[in-house]
């Protein structure tokens, strides 16, 4: 192993020489060193009580002189490190690392590569204080800072600087003498960019990174493109990564280290261009993708590529068992109460006639499904990508779901008669056999079972959204014929009908009762929407229902056939313009309601001490020895809930803490760029999805059940990160 021990007798030469330098020039712990100088700044002028605000540590450095990137890389050097001594209850977020440059050290037949830093840089991280601070008083922040600096000699330096500021009631003012600089190492950091995407392959000697160039980039001049591993001992830089740049793509060779003890399973590091990635594009892209998989858009893409007539069948015979499943989901029980009275009513059809009832439901499923499926379509020609349940991201979608479901609620109690038959729950009037009940029972039960995402359905739902029209389509019909067949069978073999009691005076009773459940779909929406508009907005939405009750109570008190004429028109023109004042009230209102920042609304006592999604934070966390777990949620997933319930326990919590595993939580309530990119990188397009980063950055993630218990958790994480 020629290059390991180069290494490790370098190494110790070099640590030689920093007793020797420490001794002769600094001695150790000097406060700084006369070519590297250090200070700690802020952003803000100020500190507001539980608002997180940036710090950074800038190195300022003589002419020639270097430090180290996190990865020093193969040659001699050791990685810069800052140790933040913070007050009490004060958190501080991982650091953030501009992408650093190549220097190429001379040593004999051999010359030494390594990563860092030169004139001016400064390591940022994001700190959040408590909410407890007083205004008028002031904080003291610190920081252990450690750094190897070289030029033809290296010398070991350390700092202890510190910061004072002031606790300020209001937001807090951007200190206009450091507002430049953190903006200029902002635009340094490395990122994640919609436009580049990614894919990777490997054989027994090395890597390859394939970019694709955008269209809109194609005939830039990116100058040097340079590639920096995020960890070393994986790749040989020492031998030379081969970078080929093409009219349409970019091929990155990366060949492995001689003594590599397993094949890597991912390329994770940092791509630079000297002139940037084209003009509106970054300087640094981060990279972080799967061997033989594609990140983002990239999966999209690969998702897309003409399919064989196997895969089709496969992805379609998946989707015909998740519709199936869903059946079991709890975002379908909402709406069995009519199917429920459906099928009473059926029991006390003529023979012969149920099966039409099944028949006009599965038409009913399939128009809603392939309604979905033409706005994903539509959407995906505009250029836009979509999710599994993408409508209830949007607020005014959950509202008018929660006025349908609160109206025929009111409708079950007996409020008004009008809309019965399309409930299939009371008289037949011109609908001899409900037929138009059962349709709109298929159409209500799809809208409200989108929200969950049945065992199977994932990938199928996955493959159908980035597919061609038609593959689409079928997708979307398996999963309807799926969901609508056992009530197919229901009706298509009356003689199981027997088993339900016949239509009677006590189905008054449970026809009352059952509007419950829908009246507890309701607040599971109004739930929902508390999420996603702010107070003033929910209570806009209550107010508006009040309105759709008093025009239901107008129809069902002077629209009867029992009122006269003239009454029972200006009865229903009451209530029309009830109806429409009041939707139109509510949809205003929310359109004008925008969420409250995150944190301002206290959430249920956690049990997991949650932070914000942030998958730019998982390969320094990564990094820094730390495992991820990241559970992508939303608060209109029913399942989600669930296992939010039954699998995140405290004793969960208790041991994440113990194994220092950094729980994220993705929030897909409202529409996220980010976290869809994420979805679609670990080929989804909806929630739940469970993802568990090992510690060991160059381990696969694991993906866990969609269906969780608290055993599952803990045998992952104790598979993640063994003792």
């Amino acid at each position: 192993m020629p290059n390991l021990m180069t290494r490790t007798a370098l190494l110790s030469i070099v640590a030689l020489l920093f007793i020797h330098a420490a001794d002769a020039q600094l001695g150790f712990g000097a406060k700084a060193s006369q070519n590297v100088k250090v200070e700690l700044l802020a952003e803000q002028s100020g500190i507001q009580p539980g608002s997180p605000f940036t710090v950074g540590v800038r190195f300022e450095l003589e002419p020639d002189w270097h430090i180290y990137w996190y990865n020093m890389g193969p040659g001699v050097g050791l990685p810069t490190e800052v140790e933040w001594e913070l007050p009490e209850g004060f958190t501080a977020g991982p650091l953030q690392w501009p992408a650093p440059d190549r220097f190429i050290t001379p040593a004999g037949d051999e010359d030494l590569i390594s990563y860092g830093y030169h004139d001016e840089v400064m390591l940022m991280a994001v700190i959040t204080p408590p909410t407890t601070l007083e205004a008028g008083s002031s904080v003291e922040l610190k920081a252990t800072v450690s750094w190897l600096a070289c030029k033809e000699s290296c010398i070991p330096g350390s700092a202890n600087p510190a910061l004072t500021l002031p606790v300020v009631a209001d937001v807090a003012e951007v200190n206009a003498s450091h507002r430049d600089l953190f903006v200029a190492m902002r635009a340094k950091l490395p990122v994640t960019h919609e436009a580049w995407e990614f894919s990777a392959t490997r054989t027994s000697t090395d890597a390859t990174l394939i970019v694709p160039i955008p269209e809109a980039a194609r005939g830039s001049e990116f100058g040097e493109i340079t590639f920096f591993p995020e960890v070393d001992g994986v790749f040989d830089a020492q031998r030379g990564f081969s970078i080929s740049e093409e009219a349409e793509r970019i091929v990155i060779t990366l060949p492995y280290v001689e003594e590599i003890e397993s094949l890597p399973e991912r390329i994770g590091g940092v791509l630079t261009a000297a002139n940037s990635w084209g003009d509106e594009g970054p300087h640094a892209l981060l990279v972080d993708i799967g061997i033989g998989s594609a990140s983002s858009a990239s999966a999209a893409v690969d998702l897309a590529a003409p399919a064989s007539l196997g895969t089709i069948l496969l992805y379609l015979l998946m989707a015909f068992g998740g519709g199936i499943l869903l059946n079991l989901m709890p975002c379908v029980l909402p709406v069995l109460s009519i199917k429920v009275m459906d099928f009473v009513k059926q029991a006390g059809d003529e023979a012969g006639h149920a099966w039409r009832h099944g028949v006009v439901f599965l038409a009913g499923v399939l128009v809603s499904f392939w309604a979905i499926a033409a706005v994903v379509i539509g959407l995906k020609v505009a250029g836009m990508s979509v999710g599994w349940a993408f409508q209830f991201q949007y607020p005014g979608f959950v509202y008018a779901l929660v006025a349908v479901l609160f109206v025929f609620g009111l409708s079950l109690f007996g409020i008004f008669e009008v809309g019965l038959a399309l409930t299939t729950v009371g008289g037949e009037v011109t609908h001899r056999s409900g037929l138009t009940g059962s349709f709109f029972s298929g159409l209500l039960a799809t809208v409200v079972a989108t929200p969950c995402m049945a065992p199977a359905m994932a990938p199928a739902v996955a493959f159908g959204m980035a597919q061609p029209a038609i593959v689409t389509v079928l997708i979307f019909t398996a999963l309807g014929v799926g969901m609508a067949l056992p009530y197919m069978l229901l009706s298509a073999f009356p003689s199981l009908l027997r088993f339900v009691p016949r239509p009677g005076a006590w189905m008054e009773t449970l026809k009352q009762f059952l509007g419950f459940m829908l009246m507890g779909a309701v607040v599971w929406l109004l739930w929902v929407l508390a999420w996603q508009v702010n107070p003033d907005g929910l209570t806009a939405v209550l107010g508006s229902l009040i309105v759709l009750a008093l025009a239901a109570w107008i129809l069902g008190r002077w629209a009867t056939p029992a009122r006269e004429g003239r009454v029972r028109n200006l009865a229903r023109l009451a209530a029309a313009i009830l109806l429409v004042g009041g939707l139109w009230y509510g949809f205003d209102r929310i359109g004008n309601s925008p969420p409250l920042e995150a944190g301002a609304v206290a959430d249920e006592d956690q049990k997991i001490a949650w932070v914000s999604f942030d998958p730019e934070a998982i390969p320094a966390l990564r990094r820094g020895g730390k495992a991820v777990f990241v559970d992508f949620t939303a608060r209109w997933c029913l399942t989600c809930q669930a296992n939010e319930k039954v699998a995140f326990t405290r004793a969960v919590g208790e041991r994440m803490e113990a194994l220092d595993v950094v729980p994220m939580k993705a929030d897909w309530t409202r529409r996220d760029e980010t976290i869809a990119a994420a979805l679609a990188e670990h080929g989804r397009n909806g929630v739940p999805l469970y993802v568990l980063y090992p510690a060991d950055i160059t381990s696969a993630p694991i993906i866990l059940p969609q269906l969780l218990t608290e055993g599952i958790v803990l045998d992952a994480l104790e598979q993640a990160i063994p003792n």
